[in-house]
């Protein structure tokens, strides 16, 4: 879907005889669901905007076309970027001007992830220490790239595509799944669309590939039209499971790289194809890379830096 930013100029009342004007960047076809305080008929967008700027508790709004119905949240789509949404029948609008973009660090524990996550796989436990993917035995076809995991970490219409964007992942893993089951998770972002990331194995893999290597595809329930890059070049002499994976994915240089502790320094490259449409918004997504595989996490952080060229 193409965004449409509406750019509405209106004025508020600062003091009793000055006038402040403000600027709305308002996005067709979203709306923030389950944050509303109030409706009202207005006559246009710009009049739903001063309702905004007249109740203390407004953060964001809904124009609804059909009927022109104000709708004022408490929330906007930095705070709860998951419930930022597809409607073509909605308009929205931060008030009273687009947040300029800061830096974001996301500390993930088990049960922070079982909360935040607008995708979990069915088949998994989580206690405070650790969230487990089990395989689903009843499934008699393999299907590898299955989704395990989405978190939203930023809003559609936070950024442009060309912003400049580093993320650094660090992944604390079970290391008793990777160094006794078939586990060889995959962890990177996506638009929606396209994704970029890492994929790790576990050490019955190290004789033949990589600790960890870049892959990118589409998005969606499976992981397709996957790439990996480099996958069995740069072998390592450890024969240790690693309790901890840092990935870095500079999204607008298309590159990213994997590092470990393993020989004492690990570290591997990746270069990417496709690049990431940031006006999309930004998900972190695991997925499995077969059925029947188990994954096991500890902890995830993410830190989102605007980084210069």
């Amino acid at each position: 879907m193409t965004l449409v930013l509406l750019f509405i100029p209106f004025f508020l009342n600062v003091g009793s005889a000055q006038l402040c004007k403000k600027v709305a960047y308002s996005v067709q076809g979203y709306f923030l669901r389950d944050h509303l305080i109030s409706t009202s008929n207005v006559k246009n967008i710009g009049q739903c905007l001063v309702a905004c700027s007249q109740d203390q508790r407004c953060r964001s709004i809904n124009f609804k076309f059909l009927g022109s119905i104000c709708e004022l949240n408490d929330a906007d789509r930095e705070i709860k970027p998951g419930d930022y949404q597809l409607n073509d029948g909605y308009a929205y609008s931060d008030y009273p001007i687009k947040k300029p973009f800061t830096n974001k660090t996301y500390n993930m524990t088990p049960l922070w992830l079982e909360a935040h996550a607008t995708y979990i796989d069915v088949h998994y436990s989580v206690t405070t220490h650790q969230i487990t993917f089990v395989g689903d035995d009843d499934i008699r076809q393999a299907q590898r790239y299955k989704a395990v995991l989405k978190v939203p970490l930023l809003a559609a219409g936070q950024l442009s595509d060309e912003t400049p964007l580093t993320v650094n992942i660090t992944v604390n893993t079970d290391v008793i799944i990777g160094q006794s089951s078939d586990s060889d998770p995959i962890f990177g972002l996506s638009d929606e669309t396209n994704f970029i990331g890492f994929q790790t194995v576990d050490i019955n893999n190290y004789p033949n590939y990589a600790p960890c290597f870049g892959i990118e595809g589409t998005s969606g329930d499976i992981l397709k039209g996957t790439e990996e890059k480099e996958a069995t070049s740069s072998q390592i002499s450890d024969r240790f499971y690693p309790d901890e994976f840092v990935f870095t994915l500079k999204v607008h240089k298309l590159r990213g790289s994997c590092f470990t502790a393993q020989d004492g320094a690990y570290n591997k490259t990746a270069l990417y194809s496709e690049r990431l449409k940031l006006s999309n918004g930004l998900t972190l997504e695991i997925y499995k890379g077969g059925e029947h595989e188990r994954v096991g996490i500890k902890y995830i952080e993410v830190i989102i830096t605007k980084s210069s060229w």
